[in-house]
């Protein structure tokens, strides 16, 4: 069934708003998928609070252009799933790289990091990158070794002053 003018216009600005909304959109190609594997990664993602929807292209098109978005024609020329990331930039990248590696199928085509276009080999390198979670523990970590450090420090000079009164006091009795 042929969509009217009004439900299109519709579906433009409810493609608009998710880009708004997202920190991140990635654009994966999804010919060949088969039912289960799209049930599994929609689950996967849908758990992290990332949207997986197939758009026509002309649409997509279309809501890019009105977004003022440029991304390459020969991305648009294909079927494509987008994957909207509306609370973390890396989380969506780092799940359909995952997921492809298993859907031979399933290929990572571009992307959008805050309206800024990236290619698909920018997008798998940002896949790559550890969870926010990794790198807030990395960094408590890396402020947290000095202090340590210089606690042992201190403590190993107040040990050996004790260990030299502590001689001392036998040394006296």
């Amino acid at each position: 069934m042929a969509l009217t003018r009004d439900e299109k216009t519709q579906q433009i600005e409810k493609i608009g708003e998710n880009i708004n909304q997202s920190k991140a959109v990635v654009f994966a190609e999804y010919r060949g998928i088969n039912m289960k594997d799209n049930q599994n990664l929609r689950s996967i993602l849908r758990q992290s609070g990332i949207d997986f929807k197939v758009i026509k292209a002309t649409l997509l098109k279309l809501a890019l252009k009105k977004q003022k978005i440029e991304v390459p024609a020969e991305i648009m020329d294909k079927p494509l799933a987008v994957a909207f990331g509306y609370d973390d930039e890396v989380m969506p990248a780092k799940l359909i790289a995952e997921s492809a590696k298993k859907i031979e199928s399933l290929k990572i085509m571009g992307g959008l990091i805050n309206h800024d276009y990236f290619d698909a080999t920018r997008v798998k390198q940002l896949a790559m990158l550890p969870s926010r979670e990794q790198l807030n523990g990395k960094l408590v970590g890396t402020l947290s070794g000095p202090m340590y450090g210089l606690v042992g420090v201190l403590n190993g000079n107040l040990r050996g002053l004790v260990s030299v009164l502590s001689q001392y006091q036998a040394i006296k009795k």
